[in-house]
């Protein structure tokens, strides 16, 4: 039988509305009669009825994450969510979207129904007319920070330009000049690509070459499975499920290998995914990394302990990643207002093993 406010009136011979008052830390109670309530309520198991107080102050203490898939860096970024915004005094939903935009929106009006707080979401699409996600909660009052940078919203995102001023400047001194960003799957490409190569070209300065190669419209790899027709998501899941993953960067690898024209001297990818199906491509034909091939990331989390070489990185941590994110969001529920802000993350930089100095003597 549920223990309700009643019982423990009843237990301690006291009114049902000084048990309220304690058990919601309102009024003007001694602490000694605070601390005996609130000691019996959870010896007697008293659950608060969220809902019922929802109702009654017109918040909630929900806090909805929405996000493609919980694989790789998301995964980790959202358990950090999860961590902080517990601590914060809030609820965590977790949903997944499989990256399909009427999911997201269903997703986005359940959330608001149940009265959400506030949302973090990684956008499934970026669209920025008629209904959306975003401009439904926009209109519901709901604040919303968006892993993204995006037109009127709040976002937070690395900054790819720095990072790729960062991995520019490290492989300038040790020797690099032709450098290939590695994009495993078809357009559409992420809008800070261009950002990061232009970061990187910056710091490589005259005489480096900096160019973007992608899968072919084609995939290398037969759809098994019933997943969503997304160039995105599949390779993904194929990369925890099957051999895609592997497969498409194999696919990129062999283009750019045996290219006509010269051999990159260094490849950069975005996560730690995509090096590892780089670093698989490169083992089976015989390519040394980092001694023929050095290998650079946007990205460095718990998921390249696995890889056989740490990867070298300049990238934003996680952790750092989710607690400014989490500070973002509480700021505009605590600010209730609807101007929006966009922030952008520092890189650091770890050395790994994947940078081989080449031809200076100048090393990192």
């Amino acid at each position: 039988m549920k223990v309700t406010l009643k019982a423990i009136a009843s237990e301690l011979g006291m009114n049902e509305s000084t048990v309220s008052y304690a058990l919601s830390h309102k009024g003007s109670l001694k602490a000694e009669t605070r601390e005996r309530i609130l000691k019996t309520a959870a010896q007697m198991g008293y659950v608060p009825n969220r809902a019922a107080q929802q109702m009654s102050t017109g918040k909630s203490n929900l806090i909805g994450v929405v996000v493609p898939n919980v694989l790789f860096e998301l995964g980790e970024y959202c358990e950090h969510l999860f961590r902080l915004l517990s601590e914060a005094g809030y609820l965590t939903s977790i949903m997944v979207t499989e990256f399909s935009p009427e999911r997201e929106l269903s997703i986005f009006r359940n959330l608001i129904g149940q009265g959400a707080a506030g949302l973090i979401v990684c956008p499934t699409t970026h669209a920025t007319t008629g209904e959306t996600p975003l401009t439904l909660a926009r209109r519901n009052g709901i604040p919303v920070v968006c892993r993204y940078h995006l037109p009127d919203e709040n976002g937070i995102l690395p900054d790819y330009r720095a990072i790729g001023r960062v991995l520019g400047e490290k492989l300038r001194k040790s020797g690099h000049r032709n450098l290939v960003l590695m994009i495993p799957h078809p357009p559409p490409f992420p809008p800070f690509s261009a950002p990061l190569l232009e970061g990187v070209a910056e710091k490589l300065g005259c005489g480096g070459r900096v160019r973007m190669e992608a899968a072919s419209p084609g995939d290398p790899a037969p759809v098994r499975g019933n997943f969503p027709a997304n160039p995105h998501y599949e390779p993904q899941m194929r990369s925890l499920l099957e051999s895609g993953f592997p497969e498409a960067a194999e696919e990129v690898f062999d283009r750019v290998w045996n290219s006509s024209g010269s051999r990159p001297d260094a490849m950069l990818c975005f996560s730690e995914n995509t090096a590892f199906g780089l670093m698989e491509a490169a083992r089976k034909r015989g390519v040394e990394i980092p001694r023929e091939l050095s290998l650079v990331t946007t990205q460095h989390t718990l998921f390249g302990k696995f890889l056989p070489i740490p990867v070298t990185a300049a990238y934003v941590p996680p952790l750092e990643f989710a607690e400014k994110t989490v500070a973002l969001l509480l700021k505009k529920i605590k600010q209730k207002s609807t101007q929006t802000e966009q922030v952008s993350l520092k890189p650091v930089f770890f050395p790994g093993g994947t940078l081989h100095p080449r031809y200076s003597k100048e090393t990192t």
